[in-house]
C-alpha cells in the first residue's frame, strides 16, 4: 500500500501523518481510498495505537467460555496479537494463554519462571520484570522466551512501572523508583546499558503523577501540571529531553 511502511514487528505503519496523529481511510465518490490525518478517530472507530490507523470498531459476533481455573484466579492485564502466529496472547501477571485467532479455541498456557512478572505492553511488544535479579526483559513470542533486555541501576523497577518506545529510534526508557516512592526515574536503555535521563521529585505524599501516552499529568489537592514528553536533538550536552512546557513545540512523541 502507498505511504505504508513494513516496522521491524512486522506491522504496517503509515508515514505521512505527524507522530501523534492517526490516518483515516474513507472512501471517495468514485469509490477511491483517502487518507486523511486526524488528532481524533471518530466515535465508531478505535485508534490502534501500533499502526496509527483508524480502524472500525466492530461489535463481536461470537463468544467462548473457558474453565474458570484458565486464569488460575488472576486478572488479564494485557492482550495482543501475535503477527506472525495467527495467536491471541491473554497475559495475567505471571503467566499468559495463547488462544487461536481464528477458532477461538485455547491453545496452551505458559508460566513465567519464578520471581518473573509482567508489567507493560507497548507497542504490541511485552515486557517483563525479573524481581530476584533486577533485570527488564522482552518476551519473544515464536520462541516462548525472554530476553534480558537490561539490569536496573538506578532504583527499583515495579509492576507499575511505564515503558516508552522511541518511534523514531526505538529507543526504549523505563521508570523505576527510589525506596520510599518520592523519586521517579526516567532511564534509557543502549545496548542493554541502563543509563538516568531524568527524575521527577514526589514533594508530598499527596502528589500523584498519570502516565500517559504522550503526557505525564502532576497533580496534588490544588494544583495539576502536564508535561509533554518529546524528544530534542537541539540541546548539545543531551540527547534525550523528557520535560517541556506545553507551550513548546514537540516532535518525537513515545507511543
Amino acid at each position: 500500500m502507498e505511504n505504508f511502511i513494513l516496522n521491524q514487528q512486522g506491522i504496517c505503519v503509515y508515514q505521512q501523518c505527524q507522530s501523534w496523529e492517526y490516518v483515516q481511510m474513507q472512501k471517495d465518490n468514485s469509490n477511491q481510498t483517502q487518507y486523511r490525518c486526524v488528532s481524533l478517530c471518530e466515535e465508531t472507530q478505535m485508534a490502534n495505537q501500533v499502526s496509527r490507523v483508524c480502524e472500525a470498531t466492530y461489535q463481536c459476533t461470537n463468544s467462548f467460555i473457558y474453565p474458570s481455573n484458565t486464569n488460575k484466579g488472576q486478572q488479564i492485564l494485557y492482550v495482543y496479537y501475535g503477527v506472525q502466529d495467527k495467536l491471541i496472547y491473554l497475559v495475567y501477571r505471571t503467566f499468559l494463554n495463547m488462544i487461536d485467532q481464528d477458532s477461538g479455541s485455547f491453545v496452551t498456557s505458559f508460566s513465567f519462571p519464578n520471581g518473573v512478572q509482567s508489567i507493560s505492553l507497548t507497542q504490541n511488544r511485552l515486557f517483563l520484570l525479573n524481581t530476584n535479579t533486577k533485570q527488564i526483559l522482552e518476551w519473544i513470542p515464536s520462541s516462548m522466551t525472554a530476553n534480558i533486555l537490561t539490569t536496573i541501576t538506578q532504583g527499583y523497577a515495579k509492576v507499575t512501572s511505564k515503558i516508552y518506545i522511541l518511534r523514531d529510534t526505538n529507543q526504549i526508557i523505563y521508570t523505576s523508583y527510589n525506596d520510599n516512592n518520592s523519586l521517579i526515574y526516567f532511564n534509557s536503555v543502549n545496548q542493554g546499558q541502563s543509563s538516568l535521563l531524568d527524575q521527577i521529585n514526589l514533594t508530598s505524599p499527596q502528589q500523584t503523577v498519570s502516565f500517559f501516552e504522550d503526557f505525564i499529568v502532576t497533580q496534588n489537592v490544588l494544583t495539576f501540571q502536564i508535561q509533554i514528553i518529546y524528544a530534542d536533538y537541539t540541546y548539545p550536552n543531551q540527547q534525550l529531553y523528557l520535560f517541556g512546557n506545553t507551550q513548546k513545540q514537540f516532535e518525537y512523541l513515545f507511543i
